[in-house]
């Protein structure tokens, strides 16, 4: 079982103590004391593992606050060490954040900046540019330690529980001592202090509303204020949106279709609140629904302009199915800048439909476009808050705000904490606790302090409640032996894995060591596949333009491209099938045209592309082709077109030429096909080899899949992963008996660890990468000298990567869409590895 977190014992707290004091030194000048107690209280009856979580977390604002040269720009009269402070950039005129420092052993203080609201630790950036300048002052500093001043009488608390569902209105605070005003009548009484009932609907907007007439300067600090306002305008617009759905709900019959009764409700919910995850299932409609509430927004006059942001790829998906739902004017944004621009300017009302790469080119211009209602189709796209997609749309704060994904979660709980942030921003506060008090070596815990936080912000159906009428889904794994070429060239990797992952379990690894690992690991995923892809730019030249005979088809040494030829015969000459095959890299999947094109030229057939390689107009006409046009019987898809693509009505059966490491990206492949509207009994048909790397990819696999479905599917309180071993136990197990041991009795001198990059003139260094060449075609092998297994698909991935150092010392890595995809998919495998070396997520 996962092992639970247990509160520290009182005689163990005082050695707790010791050790926060310890790291707690990096926060020189500042007295470690203020800081010990800080954590201490942030993180009360917390283990100790939540007392330096907390304690890391303030460090990294503290570095934040030196990096962006925080000044103490404004301080109390007459050198008081207590009162209002105001804090600024050095340098800069942007209105200062407004401080108040009540006390410092015990820290008591508040701030108007969103992380102290959101933050869980009582302190911020600006109160710490404070502290570090009253230490600085010894006077001031002794007559801050001498004693507090008195707090305003009414005080918000930004300490959020670790059980409950973290409502901040429970957390506000009036003195007893203080008159009790008229808002105050059934506070009930806590030690010294009167706290309110949980209320909702118009008791609570009452509330609010009454406390906010009450409060003024005197009677409340900066964040006390600020989160009054925030709750009392949060009341007031749910209270809007549920009116505004009651006169809203005749216009549904001005559909092109009758929505389901789950869809229904999905559309009640997001008019009831505004703002809504939807997280259905993938194959439940979610476009339908979303396109639905739009409707109904436009036709009651609540929204004159909206945006409608997905994936490029599914841009033209959208409107044909928007303009078969719903008369309501939809916009397909595209074309160069002046084109887009000229769009902008004439759209003076409906919805435009953009991609997520416009948005952040045109993100200045279409704020100024002002939307009043979004939409985000595929969000897990915003789960890394630190990306320019994430930062972009939060700069958007429309009203009514509706965010669609099948997969919340695919790797980690920060991830969905990401997302959530733009449809409630208290909903998964603070975000550096989730990793340790919802996240253990062996699973997961704390889940129904999760679900209970998250139930007012998401709906989420499954296929298996809801759509009984959905066919069969047969899943088949066919395994496939490799060949003695492929398991020389496979177990020719171990060596240098091994050293690295034993490596890794005894120290994080360099940056140098840890691109060699995905590289190689990269390596033997590829080698599973088959050798012509590992080998594809000198074999491709040999084999394009010419029909795939068995002498030729023997070059390939790779079974899994053989059996794809068998299924395609079976499937699509003597069952009339039309199929969908999957591959992570398009490369597999030019392979795989050219060795079933023989079959399908024979029987009249033809195969078309929907990858990153095309160009918009080309993928939209291959998957019209794909429905409409009866010669067209294979779509060869990457990841690209494993994400919103409906294809139910024109395919029952997929393959899939390997096994994704994400177990969201496999069922967005096959909810491609497997979702409503499809008539047929579905085949998933996956290929595996034996005795590879492939093989401890269920394991990854399972370890995510438990957890996505104990937290968003599931009633328990605690996940535990299939054997608790992590990520590097399993790769282990995968290399030869007594492979572990001989690494162990090395030296770490080892070339293999020294040499942990490929020499200067096969792979340039990453940094000096050129960018990659934009290209709406199909992309050409590159000609040019081989190098060999162990370094020909490094520099093929890296090729289009660069790296820049950012000021705060992290890494920014940019990359095309193929090398992107892969990079993606081995750092997910690696999520294990890097959980060693990197600091939670804020």
């Amino acid at each position: 079982m996962a092992a639970e977190p247990v509160a520290l014992p009182t005689d163990e707290r005082s050695e707790a103590e010791r050790v926060i004091a310890g790291l707690a030194r990096d926060a020189r000048p500042i007295p470690t004391g203020w800081l010990v107690e800080t954590v201490m209280g942030a993180t009360p009856g917390g283990p100790f593992d939540l007392h330096r979580a907390a304690l890391e977390a303030v460090l990294r604002r503290l570095r934040y606050a030196r990096r962006d040269e925080l000044v103490v720009a404004e301080r109390p009269a007459r050198g008081q060490p207590h009162g209002t402070y105001r804090t600024r950039s050095k340098g800069r005129s942007k209105r200062p954040w407004e401080t108040a420092l009540y006390g410092v052993s015990p820290l008591r203080a508040e701030c108007d900046c969103p992380d102290f609201r959101r933050g869980g630790l009582g302190i911020c950036k600006h109160v710490l540019v404070v502290l570090v300048e009253l230490a600085g002052r010894k006077r001031a500093r002794k007559r801050a330690e001498k004693g507090p001043m008195e707090r305003p009488p009414l005080r918000w608390s930004p300490l959020v529980p670790l059980e409950g569902d973290g409502d901040p209105l429970l957390r506000f605070e009036l003195s007893a001592s203080a008159d009790r005003p008229a808002f105050a009548k059934g506070w009930r009484r806590r030690g010294e202090v009167l706290v309110p009932p949980p209320v909702r609907g118009a008791r609570r907007r009452k509330l609010l509303a009454a406390m906010g007439r009450w409060v003024d300067e005197e009677r409340a600090g900066p964040a006390t204020r600020k989160v009054l306002q925030e709750l009392a305008a949060s009341a007031e617009r749910r209270a809007k949106a549920a009116e505004l759905r009651k006169r809203a709900w005749k216009h549904l019959k001005g559909l092109e279709l009758s929505l389901y009764g789950y869809q229904r409700e999905g559309v009640k919910r997001f008019l009831d609140r505004g703002r809504l995850l939807l997280a259905d299932d993938m194959g439940l409609g979610k476009t339908i629904q979303a396109t639905a509430a739009c409707h109904l927004l436009y036709r009651s006059r609540a929204v004159r302009r909206g945006l409608v942001v997905v994936p490029s790829s599914l841009k033209a998906q959208w409107k044909r199915e928007w303009q078969s739902i719903s008369p309501v004017p939809v916009t397909l944004v595209e074309g160069g800048p002046e084109a887009r621009r000229a769009i902008y300017d004439r759209t003076e009302k409906g919805f435009l439909l953009v991609g997520y790469a416009q948005l952040r080119r045109d993100a200045e211009a279409l704020l100024a476009w002002a939307p009043e209602a979004m939409v985000l189709d595929e969000a897990q796209r915003m789960k890394n808050w630190e990306t320019k997609t994430a930062q972009t749309i939060k700069r958007f704060a429309p009203p009514w705000r509706l965010v669609l994904t099948g997969t919340p979660l695919e790797n980690r709980i920060e991830e969905l904490a990401s997302i959530m942030d733009w449809v409630d921003e208290w909903a998964l506060a603070p975000k550096w606790r989730l990793p340790v008090a919802h996240v253990s070596e062996g699973g997961a815990m704390g889940l129904a302090t999760l679900r209970e936080r998250l139930a007012p912000h998401m709906v989420r159906r499954r296929r298996a409640e809801i759509l009984d009428q959905l066919p069969e889904r047969r899943d088949h794994q066919i395994r496939l032996e490799l060949t003695p070429a492929q398991r020389d060239a496979h177990d020719d990797l171990n060596r240098p894995i091994v050293r690295l992952v034993h490596a890794a379990r005894r120290r994080p690894l360099t940056p140098k060591e840890f691109l060699r690992l995905m590289s190689l690991l990269n390596q033997q995923r590829m080698v599973a596949n088959g050798l012509a892809q590992v080998a594809f730019t000198e074999l491709w030249p040999t084999l394009e333009g010419r029909p795939p005979s068995p002498a030729l088809l023997r070059t390939l040494d790779s079974p899994k491209l053989l059996e794809l030829r068998e299924l395609v015969r079976s499937l699509v000459v003597d069952q009339g099938r039309r199929v969908v095959v999957f591959s992570q890299w398009r490369r597999m999947l030019r392979l795989a045209a050219w060795v079933t094109s023989d079959i399908l030229a024979e029987a009249g057939k033809r195969a078309v592309f929907f990858t990153g390689q095309e160009d918009t107009r080309k993928r939209t006409r291959n998957v019209v082709d794909f429905h409409d046009e009866p010669d067209v019987a294979l779509l060869f898809a990457s990841d690209a077109g494993g994400v919103g693509l409906n294809l139910q009505r024109a395919s029952s059966c997929c393959i899939q030429l390997e096994q994704p490491w994400n177990p969201a990206v496999f069922e967005q492949r096959v909810a491609r096909v497997h979702r409503l509207g499809q008539p047929e009994p579905v085949d998933v048909i996956t290929l595996s080899t034996e005795g590879s790397i492939e093989e401890r990819i269920g394991y990854v696999a399972g370890a995510k899949r438990a957890l996505f479905e104990g937290l968003f599917d599931g009633d328990a309180d605690q996940v535990d992963f299939p054997e608790a071993a992590g990520f590097c136990e399993r790769l282990e197990r995968v290399l030869p008996a007594g492979a572990l041991a001989s690494a162990m009795s090395e030296p770490e001198s080892d070339p293999d660890l020294e040499q942990v990059e490929p020499e200067e003139e096969d792979a340039p260094p990453l940094a000096d990468a050129p960018p990659p060449a934009p290209s709406t075609a199909p992309a050409e092998p590159t000609t040019g000298r081989g190098t060999g297994l162990a370094t020909e698909p490094a520099r093929e991935l890296f090729r289009g990567v660069q790296v820049r150092h950012r000021p705060d010392g992290g890494l920014q890595i940019e990359a095309d869409p193929t090398s992107a995809a892969t990079l993606a998919s081995l750092f997910e495998g690696m999520a294990e590895l890097m959980r060693r070396a990197t600091p939670p997520g804020e």
